[in-house]
């Protein structure tokens, strides 16, 4: 057998690659790193990267709708950064709502395509 070294990416299907590139950057800090076609697609995907978390946003095609029911993206947050994660989200007017579980705190929002994300931290 073998061993999964970490995770790559994640990659979304959205419905404005540009909007969303500014919209990871400007709620979630995130920063666009790389652009790519793919093989006969007409419009580029771009990365968005923060620390070792990436998500590549590809844009729809016949082949690949936006399908946000299908899970969410939950990001790992120091404690620190978790209480500045909800300041900055106040000061934006991203709508969140907190959950506390047992052994962490989790905020949860919606990107532009209904996606949910998920920032969480240890207690």
């Amino acid at each position: 057998m073998f061993q999964i070294e970490a995770l790559d990416h994640i990659g979304l299907i959205v419905q404005n690659v540009q909007y969303s590139v500014e919209w990871y950057s400007s709620v979630l800090g995130m920063h666009p790193c790389q652009a790519c076609s793919l093989s006969g697609e007409k419009q580029q995907s771009i990365r968005v990267t923060s620390g070792s978390a990436s998500i590549v946003l590809f844009p729809p095609s016949a082949r690949n709708k936006v399908m946000p029911f299908y899970g969410h993206i939950a990001m790992r947050l120091l404690r620190t950064d978790f209480e500045r994660a909800k300041e900055h989200l106040q000061s934006k007017r991203v709508p969140f709502n907190i959950v506390s579980y047992p052994s962490y705190d989790s905020i949860y929002l919606k990107d532009p395509d209904g996606y949910q994300i998920e920032l969480s931290t240890a207690k």
